[in-house]
C-alpha cells in the first residue's frame, strides 16, 4: 500500500524525470550545439580572411617601399656604431641630413594601411552580421587594436630594427667595413710613416703635406663608402615585411563560444546530479512499489 512518503517521493521522482528529460531531449541543448559549432567554424573562416588581408597589406608595393627605405635607415645607424672607422663620417651625416623613412612612420602607415582595408573592414561587417542573424552580442566586435591608428604595438618597429641589427652583424657587411677601411689606412700610415722619418732626420714637413695627405685621406674612403652603401640598399631593396602569424582576437566569437560552453558544462553537470537524485529517490522506495518508477 502506497503510504504518504512513498506518494511524496514518488512526485518528486515525477519532477526530476522532467527535468531529465528537459535536458536530455530537449531542443535547446541541440540548438546550442549547432550554435557552438557554427561559432567555431566561422571564427576560423574570419581569421583566416583577416590574415590573408593582413599579407596582402603588407606585401603591397606602397608598404614594401617604405619598409626597404626604413630599413635603410636603420641599417646606416647601425653599421655608424659598428666600428665603421674611417667610413663613420659619412653615415652619420647622411642620417643626419637625409633621415629617410623611420620604422615608426613604417608602423603607423601599416596600421592606417589595415583600418582602411575594405576587405578587412568586410570581416568585421560579416561576423557582427553572423551574431545578429543568431541574437548573439555582437557589442564587442570591433577593429583590433593592432590595426587601429595610434595604438602602440611595435610589431612593424621591431621587425625592422631587429632585422637591421641581425644584417649590421653579418659577415658580409662586416667584410665589406674592414675593405673600405683598408685604403684610407693604408694612407694614413703612409702619411705617420713620413712624418716621422723626417722629424727622425729632424727635417719638418710643410702644411701642405698634411693638407694633402688629409685630401687623400678623404677621396681614399670614398670606395668603401660606395662599396657598403651598395650592400646596403641590395639588401634593403629584398626586405619585405613579414605578416603576423598571430591569430587576430575576436574577443565577440570568444565570449560567446565561452558562455556557451558554460551553459553546456553547467547542464551536463545538472544531468549527472538528477540522474544521481533519481537513483537515490528509486533506492527508497520498495520493489512493489506501483506508479511512475515502475514504468522502466
Amino acid at each position: 500500500q502506497r503510504t504518504v512518503a512513498h506518494s511524496h517521493i514518488l512526485r518528486e521522482e515525477s519532477q526530476v524525470r522532467r527535468v531529465l528529460y528537459a535536458l536530455q531531449t530537449g531542443s535547446s541543448i541541440d540548438r546550442l550545439l549547432k550554435a557552438y559549432h557554427e561559432l567555431i567554424e566561422f571564427r576560423g573562416v574570419i581569421r583566416e580572411r583577416m590574415l590573408e588581408q593582413q599579407r596582402i597589406v603588407t606585401a603591397s608595393p606602397a608598404i614594401r617601399g617604405m619598409a626597404s627605405d626604413a630599413l635603410r635607415t636603420s641599417l646606416f645607424r647601425e653599421v655608424a656604431g659598428n666600428a665603421s672607422l674611417f667610413l663613420y663620417p659619412y653615415f652619420a651625416v647622411l642620417s643626419w641630413l637625409s633621415p629617410g623613412i623611420s620604422p615608426e612612420t613604417t608602423e603607423i602607415s601599416v596600421r592606417t594601411a589595415m583600418a582602411a582595408n575594405f576587405k578587412l573592414a568586410e570581416c568585421f561587417t560579416s561576423a557582427r552580421r553572423f551574431l545578429e542573424d543568431r541574437h548573439l552580442p555582437a557589442d564587442l566586435v570591433a577593429l583590433p587594436e593592432s590595426f587601429q591608428p595610434g595604438r602602440e604595438n611595435g610589431q612593424v618597429f621591431l621587425q625592422i630594427i631587429e632585422e637591421a641589427q641581425s644584417r649590421s652583424e653579418a659577415t658580409a657587411i662586416k667584410f665589406y667595413l674592414v675593405i673600405g677601411n683598408i685604403l684610407p689606412l693604408f694612407v694614413l700610415f703612409q702619411a705617420l710613416y713620413r712624418s716621422i722619418i723626417s722629424w727622425g732626420s729632424s727635417m719638418w714637413l710643410p702644411g701642405d703635406f698634411f693638407v694633402h695627405a688629409l685630401f687623400l685621406i678623404v677621396v681614399s674612403t670614398l670606395p668603401g663608402y660606395l662599396l657598403v652603401s651598395k650592400a646596403i640598399n641590395r639588401i634593403s631593396a629584398g626586405f619585405s615585411l613579414q605578416s603576423s602569424n598571430k591569430t587576430p582576437e575576436l574577443p565577440a566569437f570568444d565570449h560567446n563560444i565561452s558562455e556557451i560552453e558554460r551553459i553546456l558544462q553547467e547542464a551536463s553537470e545538472l544531468s549527472n546530479l538528477a540522474e544521481a537524485q533519481l537513483t537515490d529517490l528509486r533506492s527508497q522506495l520498495p520493489q512493489e512499489t506501483f506508479g511512475i518508477s515502475t514504468r522502466n
